[in-house]
């Protein structure tokens, strides 16, 4: 195992943090499990709020009237609200769609991605809303045709937040299979704003503090500022998914390990091992969680939370792997704690505190 040495500043914080978790730890919430009526598709974190989508579609007894909604639930409060309309209530009514495939959550402003389809053709819809007063909208939508396999049109995914910034990939293929357009957009109130252009701006997959990071296609990472200037590019080896928090670029890849380069200079820092089924990352203040997929569904879970600076790796929850449309990004690590998806109905919420005590 490679030894991980981190710069002094930020070594020098972990016992300032410790000690103020520790000084308010009387004050720390436990562990809360929150259960949902319908199955859950999708999953986003900003602060205290989590935004998911429910489906009722395949529950017996089917429900009437709306049978697909987009949430936000306070963790303060405990309150929840719907903020999708009209349209989201018939995200999982196509045949081959995979309904609400992607949502983010970015402060008050809510955004998601609606997949519908048939055998010979796909449709995504970008679909917006905010906080107090929501009101579904439809910014962006894209059509793709041919056979299943090998559909040729266009494309809307790559959906990421942080605080103030949401954004969004949209690309073109051919019908054998190949990129032939791509650009990186900001999601607005009022639409989207071109970023940048080619092939080197997607896939977006995480953003910290005005950038987003991208995963492209070759395996490098592009780290772009909101006006859409490249700021710094990375080539970790065999990379499939990445994390960028605050100095950190994370990178789990194919070959078992969680590389950390620094996100200013591109410079690799160390690497951690991971097991195999290592997937979903995020990352909050020298801690990154994951969680340990299994093969098949059906199967237990592991979810992971790993110091950054000496590699200490906890098992901090269990969940079920179930068949269908499990969140793309099941495990969410915000300044409160971690949110994951232990099974199709059941979200579990872990205080940061708990956290930094179970790696300590």
């Amino acid at each position: 195992m490679q030894q991980f040495t981190r710069r002094v500043a930020f070594a020098a914080s972990l016992p300032l943090l410790a000690l103020a978790v520790s000084a308010g730890a009387a004050n720390t919430p436990t562990t809360n499990v929150i259960h949902t009526e319908w199955n859950i598709e999708a999953l986003a974190m900003s602060g205290s709020r989590i935004a998911y989508d429910v489906s009722g579609t395949y529950i017996e007894p089917a429900p009437k009237g709306c049978r697909n909604k987009v949430l936000v639930r306070s963790l303060h409060t405990g309150a929840t609200r719907r903020v999708s309309g009209e349209k989201t209530c018939y995200a999982d009514g196509t045949p081959t769609g995979a309904g609400v495939r992607e949502v983010a959550v970015a402060g008050k402003q809510f955004a998601w991605i609606v997949n519908q389809g048939g055998n010979t053709q796909s449709y995504d819809y970008l679909r917006t809303s905010s906080l107090p007063r929501p009101k579904e909208r439809r910014l962006a939508a894209a059509a793709r045709f041919g056979d299943l396999g090998s559909l040729q049109g266009n494309w809307i995914g790559g959906l990421v937040a942080s605080k103030n910034l949401l954004a969004v990939n949209r690309w073109s293929t051919d019908a054998q299979g190949e990129v032939t357009r791509s650009e990186l957009d900001l999601v607005g109130a009022n639409g989207l704003r071109r970023l940048t252009l080619g092939a080197k701006a997607i896939f977006a997959q995480s953003t910290d503090s005005g950038r987003i990071a991208v995963l492209r296609a070759d395996g490098t990472v592009g780290i772009y500022d909101a006006s859409g200037k490249l700021r710094r590019e990375v080539s970790p080896k065999s990379a499939k998914e990445i994390a960028l928090r605050g100095n950190d670029l994370l990178v789990l890849t194919k070959t078992r390990t969680l590389e950390i380069y620094d996100a200013r200079s591109g410079a690799h820092l160390g690497s951690w091992p991971v097991p195999a089924g290592a997937e979903t990352l995020d990352a909050y203040a020298g801690l990154a969680v994951y969680a340990d997929h299994p093969q098949f569904t059906g199967q237990r879970f592991k979810v992971h939370a790993l110091k950054l600076v000496n590699g200490k790796d906890v098992v901090v929850g269990t969940g079920t792997l179930y068949a269908g449309l499990r969140p793309r990004r099941d495990v969410q690590l915000e300044a409160p704690g971690l949110v994951y998806v232990k099974n199709s109905r059941t979200f579990v919420f872990v205080p940061f505190g708990r956290l930094l005590a179970a790696v300590s």
